[in-house]
Parts: C-alpha cells; structure tokens; sequence
C-alpha cells in the first residue's frame, strides 16, 4: 500500500516539470535569440 501514493504522486508530479523544462528552454533559445539580434542590430547601426 505505501507503493502506492508514491507512484500516483510521481505521475502527477511529472507533466509540471516537464512543462517547467520546457519553459525554461524556450526563456533560454529566447534570450540568446534577442543577444543575436542586438549584437546584430550593433553591428549594422556602427557600419
């Protein structure tokens, strides 16, 4: 009977990590997508 409510507790648990994971992946590609853009944005206001 303990096994249980570990079990149930995992698989409820688990789709908010994932969606955490995700989230932070997509905040990351994000900020380096905007640093890519500003550098560029520099690049092109010195030329």
């Amino acid at each position: 009977m303990s096994q249980v409510p570990h079990l149930t507790l995992m698989s409820t648990r688990s789709p908010i990590t994932i969606k955490q994971r995700m989230r932070k992946i997509i905040l990351n590609q994000w900020l380096t997508m905007k640093q890519i853009m500003l550098k560029s944005w520099n690049k092109s206001l010195l030329n």
